[in-house]
């Protein structure tokens, strides 16, 4: 037991440890921060005007900005230094080659604050409250398409609550800045797949389903034209009957003709009932199922998982009424 577990920790390190992360600090005033590797971190603020590495509400005020570069331990120790932060991983898309070019360009060193003639830090631009500030400068950096204001509304816009609960239809999360950052593109990567899992999908399941419950009964049915008279005691005639095709006739009279078909004979009797619900039900569900706001490879497993889902549901109804 202990060696598994011991494994279990050595993958989550793993997966978690070297991955590209963007921090969120709660409270006010706040601050976000990025690391690549857990061996190099970026930080953008008004390091001018702050003596220690804590951010007060007068270090909001515009001035210049500074962008500061820390690497090996000195990562872990400015992390620790923090309190009440989040982090969410992303994929790499090149930022880490963007804000080192950025940071080699940099005018020079600042010559106040905590940084003062520092070589892990250097001028950068005009830090402005609501425009050029720690959080805006990372989405700009991580390449975002709308830049948020503060740390919160970037820790929101990398992780909309409103798809954190079970939903009637999540496929807008496919459209997020978080999704885009941490896409799914290759064909063995399906950490997003459970995303799909929402109310419509559900509701395209349970056609499947219903489909397959049709599917079956009708079998049986085909198998044996006394199964509901044998099962659930019904008449011949009746819409369940053996005989009940004769419903299908005027004062159930073949003399009498044919009544119209402006829908089938759905409703009359059962067979063309259950024939028509199988038929519409699946094409239905496989339609729905085709045009839902998703990954291909995701669209494909569901219209699998609701074919398997249409086969158990015939199979057992099938046996069930045949037994």
């Amino acid at each position: 037991m202990k060696n598994i577990l011991i494994l279990l920790l050595s993958l989550w390190s793993t997966i978690i440890y070297g991955q590209t992360k963007i921090y969120t600090e709660r409270g006010l005033p706040g601050h976000s921060w990025i690391t690549f590797g857990d061996t190099i971190l970026y930080s953008y603020g008004n390091y001018l005007k702050v003596k220690k590495d804590k951010f007060p509400l007068f270090a909001s005020f515009p001035g210049s900005g500074v962008l500061v570069k820390l690497t090996g331990e000195e990562v872990s120790e400015y992390i620790s230094n923090r309190s009440k932060f989040k982090f969410k991983v992303i994929n790499d898309n090149g930022s880490d080659k963007y804000l080192d070019s950025l940071f080699q360009s940099g005018k020079n060193c600042p010559t106040k604050g905590i940084y003062a003639y520092d070589s892990r830090a250097t001028i950068s631009g005009k830090y402005r409250l609501f425009k050029n500030n720690c959080a805006s400068f990372l989405a700009k950096s991580i390449k975002l398409d709308r830049i948020p204001s503060t740390p919160m509304g970037l820790k929101r816009q990398l992780s909309p609550k409103n798809y954190d609960r079970f939903r009637w239809n999540s496929s807008g999360y496919f459209k997020t800045d978080e999704y885009k950052l941490s896409p799914d593109k290759k064909l063995l990567d399906w950490k997003n797949y459970n995303s799909t899992w929402d109310g419509k999908q559900f509701a395209i399941w349970s056609v499947f389903a219903i489909s397959g419950i049709a599917h079956g009964m009708r079998e049986a049915y085909h198998a044996d034209p006394y199964v509901f008279e044998t099962q659930w005691k019904v008449l011949e005639k009746s819409f369940w009957g053996s005989d009940a095709w004769i419903r299908n006739y005027n004062g159930n009279d073949v003399d009498l003709g044919h009544k119209p078909e402006w829908f089938g004979n759905i409703g009359r009797d059962f067979w063309h009932t259950a024939d028509e619900v199988d038929v519409w039900g699946l094409s239905l569900a496989c339609t729905l199922n085709g045009m839902r706001n998703q990954p291909k490879k995701y669209r494909w497993a569901n219209l699998l998982a609701g074919m398997g889902i249409r086969t158990v549901c015939a199979f057992v109804t099938y046996n069930t009424l045949r037994s």
